[in-house]
């Protein structure tokens, strides 16, 4: 009993180390270092149905009560993102969906168009510019792409 209760507060002492990371609990600290940055909560409700239709999407299958949940959502976040002409960098509280765009056709084509300005273009110029398409990939400018991210993302 006294090793469970030991584990249990050890796990407890992580798990508030772990969410002092969470975007919530630092950017009032440092916003003044960093972007503009506009909240979009999502209910446990929403959180349950993205992550169903995260396992659904990887399994080939189609859950139409999460699909309709989704479009409020995506209303509720194109709400906000409409206040950016040039797009946005969208996470959730603790984690990002960087993973996603990693292979995705936007990084892709924007790879391309990017070597395609470099005359013979070196081992390194490739480096950059791969770095620098992942980068603009993640700058998505409406809500269906932030969901279609996260929906990819592991």
């Amino acid at each position: 009993a006294q090793q469970l209760e030991q584990q249990k507060k050890q796990l407890d002492y992580l798990n508030k180390k772990v969410r002092e990371t969470d975007l919530e609990n630092w950017y009032e600290s440092l916003k003044d270092f960093t972007y503009s940055t506009y909240y979009v909560e999502i209910t446990l409700e929403e959180g349950r149905a993205m992550h169903a239709l995260y396992e659904a999407r990887m399994k080939n299958k189609l859950l139409e009560k999460e699909e309709s949940m989704m479009v409020q959502i995506i209303d509720k976040l194109q709400a906000v993102m409409d206040n950016f002409s040039d797009g946005a960098f969208v996470k959730l509280s603790s984690r990002s969906a960087k993973d996603a765009s990693v292979t995705s056709e936007t990084t892709i084509n924007i790879f391309k168009e990017l070597l395609s300005k470099i005359p013979d273009p070196s081992d390194n110029d490739r480096l950059i510019a791969i770095n620098r398409a992942h980068i603009l990939a993640l700058r998505l400018k409406s809500a269906k792409e932030v969901i279609n991210m996260f929906l990819s993302s592991e």
